[in-house]
């Protein structure tokens, strides 16, 4: 539990437990951060990677890392709270760093302490049932997921995103415990975090969507779309009942013009190996978290793992001077979201 006091300090700290016995003994060090989820179209059930924050008023959550002491295991503990100190996500990843690499069970709550989500990661991808429940603590979902998602650290995992992530729809009731799915076939809806409005709903046969689907976004947008054995089909949200928004697919990753070739170029033009770190033969991966806004500008570049300093300020200062990317899509929307890019720094032997 986060105390007060704790809630108080800067927004990193690091604080350092010995546990002694008489067998071993071992140093466990833990991360503190104001996190902010990055979100601008709307707000649905999914793992907040967020960015940091310098403040508590900026933030939407908190995040603990905590390193193992590798008697046991050695994956770090990721523990999310709400901002009055209540536990809003447990789970493990694979670095002690912002730049989360989940690995094996996880478990979701909601405020009340109910439990929202729970499934598992294997290898980087969401293998197995993903449950996902009503705040009254009855059950809403069970999807399977099979396949390999891609690993770019990027995508939002979000299980929403279901001809993306999800294999097979199985199971959905109401809120009363009222069978609308069952085997993969039925009615299925899915809602907002509010629990009442409807973000997805249609008709499920085998497993996949069929027919048309329509929700709600937010306030503003609404959305219908059509599937054909799970394959989305075509699309449209319409904005405030009159401006509408075709779309193919419902989320689309921002991308630096011209792609992933176009962005290294940029790099090894306008990256240079800082003098003092050659001096000091220091090299290694830089990490940079940045919101990629709907108009393609860049904001908000922050370090979620440093190398040396001059090396993480040649990171940012080259993210800095990008174009315009071309920004995410959501349902058709330009939206603003956030994304990791890593920087390598290797020396050369002369």
């Amino acid at each position: 539990m986060i105390t007060g006091t704790m809630r108080n300090f800067f927004y990193l700290f690091v604080i350092t437990f010995i546990f002694c016995s008489e067998k071993a003994s071992a140093q466990v060090d833990t991360s503190f951060y104001y996190m902010k989820n990055v979100s601008e179209i709307y707000d649905i059930k999914h793992f907040d990677k967020g960015i940091s924050v310098d403040k508590k008023e900026e933030a939407t959550f908190i995040r603990l890392l905590i390193s193992p002491d590798f008697t046991e295991d050695s994956l770090y503990r990721i523990n999310d709270y709400y901002l009055d100190g209540k536990l809003k996500f447990t789970g493990k990843s694979k670095s002690f760093s912002l730049e989360v690499e989940l690995e094996g069970p996880f478990i979701e709550f909601f405020h009340n302490g109910h439990k929202k989500m729970m499934g598992t990661f294997y290898e980087g991808s969401i293998k197995g049932d993903i449950r996902e429940y009503f705040p009254n603590g009855k059950l809403n979902t069970i999807k399977t997921f099979y396949k390999n998602q891609p690993k770019n650290g990027n995508a939002k995992l979000d299980y929403n995103y279901r001809e993306q992530l999800s294999d097979s729809l199985k199971t959905c009731l109401d809120s009363m415990g009222n069978v609308l799915t069952e085997n993969g076939n039925g009615k299925w809806i899915e809602y907002h975090n509010d629990y009442k409005t409807p973000f997805a709903e249609g008709t499920v046969i085998n497993g996949t969507e069929a027919g048309q689907w329509h929700g709600q976004i937010n306030d503003s947008v609404k959305y219908v779309c059509k599937y054909s054995n799970g394959k989305l089909i075509e699309g449209k949200s319409l904005v405030n009942s009159n401006k509408e928004y075709p779309f193919k697919e419902t989320y689309t990753a921002p991308e630096f013009k011209g792609g992933m070739d176009k962005f290294g170029a940029f790099l090894g033009k306008n990256i240079h190996y800082p003098a003092d770190a050659r001096a000091s033969r220091r090299q290694g991966r830089v990490v940079l978290t940045f919101v990629v806004k709907n108009s393609g500008l860049i904001s908000n570049i922050r370090v979620t793992k440093a190398v040396w300093p001059s090396l993480d300020m040649e990171a940012i200062n080259a993210v800095k001077g990008m174009p315009k990317w071309t920004p995410c899509y959501m349902f058709g929307i330009p939206s603003s979201v956030s994304y990791n890019v890593p920087i390598s720094f290797t020396l050369v032997n002369d």
